[in-house]
């Protein structure tokens, strides 16, 4: 596909995933044997909330190309969010059978180590992926006493009104946070540091959050 339509899809990503949608759709009926366009289908579904979708373009872009690791490491990132386990250790058995020391794969598993709890067992995975692949830093870890501070702040809210957790335990498990009707804020911090980079701080951090919590309206 040509750059220029792969920055439109990119930029349509960020701002309107159903542009986005669109934008894939339409290349699609002119080069429906693009794997890089059903990827890139994939992703903008995934970004509008949209799973069952994402993983319908994901078969077509491992149709079109087993060989291509990140569909199976994104369809394990897909069924993790979901708290599908064991639907997600298929897709990395796959995948490390391709490349067992791609950075994708190690981020990948690190998450569904970070919904299972193992927190520890998550760092050490992102540090190695890290260390395989600078442009894949290990997210931060900030204090999260400091952390709810400033997204009190930033949300100019009581401090007690802001809960800090790690990982959601039920639900979509990739969100970053749940807003009550009681005005109470629960925020996972993990998933908030995942976006973020190695120089990011807890006022980074609370822009994230008071961006998602928009994002819910």
């Amino acid at each position: 596909m040509r750059r220029s339509d792969a920055e439109a899809i990119e930029d349509a990503i960020e701002a309107d995933p159903q542009e986005a949608i669109a934008l894939c759709e339409e290349l699609l009926e002119e080069s429906a044997g693009d794997a890089d366009i059903w990827a890139y289908l994939a992703e903008s579904h995934h970004a509008a909330g949209d799973a069952a979708a994402a993983l319908e373009a994901l078969a077509e872009v491992v149709e079109l190309d087993p060989n291509w690791l990140e569909a199976y490491t994104q369809r394990a990132e897909i069924h993790a969010e979901a708290g599908a386990l064991d639907l997600a250790a298929i897709e990395l058995t796959i995948a490390e059978e391709l490349d067992p020391d791609d950075p994708r794969l190690q981020r990948a598993r690190a998450f569904c180590h970070e919904v299972k709890g193992e927190l520890q067992a998550a760092d050490r995975l992102y540090a190695s992926a890290a260390s395989t692949d600078p442009l894949w830093p290990a997210p931060p870890r900030m204090a999260r006493s400091k952390l709810a501070s400033a997204v009190a702040r930033e949300l100019r809210v009581p401090l007690g009104k802001v809960h800090m957790s790690e990982m959601p335990t039920v639900g979509l498990r990739s969100r970053m946070v749940d807003a009550g009707a009681d005005g109470a804020i629960a925020v996972f911090a993990r998933n908030v540091e995942r976006v973020l980079d190695e120089a990011a701080d807890e006022a980074d951090f609370a822009m994230v959050v008071a961006e998602a919590i928009e994002g819910e309206r």
